[in-house]
């Protein structure tokens, strides 16, 4: 990547612009000004706005843009929608490279994997909460960001801090219409049993690393005994119900179906059938189905080295797009002051956009290295520097602008003259202050 100059964010997102036409996507939502445009410069300047988390009326007085545009682009271009397919635009020119394929380790299977990062939100919102996972006295959302083995950032949410990611892990993998996950991965918090099951259904493999997995409690079809008999050194602790398995079957296929055709999500759904858990038997059905499915995990996981190397470094890889994550909201020291949850989301979006154009602007150039190296030898060795590299990277990006020491442009606008300031005497007022 480049070391002789530093790269604009704004250069990059014109660049990026520029090769997919995403400013086209961004249609205005009322319905009676749908002919209504906005300026490629506003559009950009907002989405950079709440991208980098700081806010309209900053953005407006640091890029000497009218505020009233910069707001009304926010209100009535940056939709959810909108920005779904703006990102998805940028995935496509991602996935239609060929380079990015070089961090693939079988040509028919796609990794993913998923975390969540904790964000202080002082906005009082009704999304942010003390969670015991990341402790501290101070109230937070959390960024649950998904992304693939090619370094794509293709889907991201904001939810409270204490709420159980696993629920979320399934409307990650059904939303992107570009990345069609085999194999994903997560930590502990990202599965329960159920979202084993209801994956499996799906016909996604969910392979998380599970802390103390000397812990875990294995099931099996048959009583332990015969595992016994045979001398197994893994021995099942519990027998599954397959009885409720088989009676619940139908309704499980119509709950897969009603997610996979979006009916409903997969995170609400989940959250339905927990609040009410110990009664209900579809859920009981999917929580058995997904005990199965776990301790077959369970054991693939320890049975196989290069699976298990294969979640770390994908976890590995989602750790590094949480601290892109944080040097591109770098704006009021990367806490949110965003109350409402659909306004949250909608910033969320548009920082995942100037992440995945800094992704494809460091693709597009390192293809281009690659291109213009005449030497074969030489090619391959960039090659082999890529695939142990990553294109989430950012120190040849200039994130905060330029600054200008010119005298003459930084004259004193404030008209602060320091001999004129001395004349100001506090003892000529101390005697009425003192009597306040």
């Amino acid at each position: 990547l480049p070391k002789e100059k530093y790269i604009s964010l704004i250069e990059i997102m014109y660049t990026i612009e520029s090769n997919t036409g995403l400013c086209q996507l961004f249609e205005n939502i009322q319905e009676r000004a749908k002919k209504v445009k906005t300026s490629k410069e506003v559009l950009l300047a907002t989405i950079f706005a709440l991208g980098c988390n700081i806010g309209i009326q900053r953005a407006a007085k640091i890029t000497k843009l009218n505020e009233s545009d910069l707001e009304y682009a926010r209100r009535w271009f940056l939709s959810m929608e909108n920005l779904k397919q703006a990102n998805e635009k940028v995935i496509e020119a991602i996935a239609k490279l060929d380079l990015p394929n070089i961090y693939k380790q079988e040509d028919n299977k796609l990794y993913t994997s998923s975390d969540g990062q904790k964000i202080i939100n002082n906005a009082n919102s009704f999304n942010a909460n003390y969670s015991y996972k990341y402790g501290g006295s101070a109230r937070a959302s959390s960024t649950y960001t998904f992304i693939d083995m090619r370094h794509i950032l293709f889907h991201s949410t904001i939810i409270s801090a204490s709420e159980r990611e696993a629920v979320y892990v399934v409307d990650g993998l059904l939303l992107s219409k570009w990345i069609k996950s085999d194999i994903h991965s997560t930590d502990t918090f990202g599965s329960t049993e159920a979202v084993f099951g209801l994956c499996y259904i799906l016909g996604y493999d969910l392979v998380p690393r599970i802390k103390c997995l000397n812990e875990q409690t294995l099931y099996a079809t048959t009583g332990k005994w015969q595992y016994e008999s045979k001398s197994y050194k893994l021995i099942p602790d519990r027998k599954i119900n397959l009885h409720l398995i088989r009676e619940e079957w139908n309704n499980l296929l119509r709950l897969a179906t009603s997610i996979k055709l979006g009916v409903c999500s997969g995170s609400q759904i989940l959250k339905r059938l927990n609040s009410y858990s110990r009664k209900n038997k579809l859920y009981l059905a999917l929580r058995e189905l997904g005990r199965l499915v776990k301790s077959v995990t369970i054991l693939t996981y320890i049975n196989d080295p290069k699976l298990r190397q294969m979640v770390e470094k994908l976890l590995n890889v989602v750790e590094h797009s949480n601290r892109f994550s944080k040097v591109v909201r770098f704006g009021n020291g990367g806490e949110l002051y965003i109350k409402e949850k659909e306004d949250q989301d909608i910033a969320e979006s548009c920082k995942r956009l100037q992440e995945n154009s800094i992704i494809l602007h460091n693709y597009l150039y390192l293809t281009h290295q690659v291109q213009a190296q005449t030497d074969e030898q030489e090619k391959l060795k960039m090659l082999r520097i890529i695939r142990s590299g990553s294109p989430i990277s950012w120190f040849h990006i200039n994130f905060f602008g330029e600054y200008n020491f010119k005298e003459e442009d930084n004259q004193d606008s404030l008209e602060l003259d320091l001999s004129r300031i001395r004349d100001f005497k506090l003892t000529d007022y101390l005697e009425e202050l003192n009597a306040d």
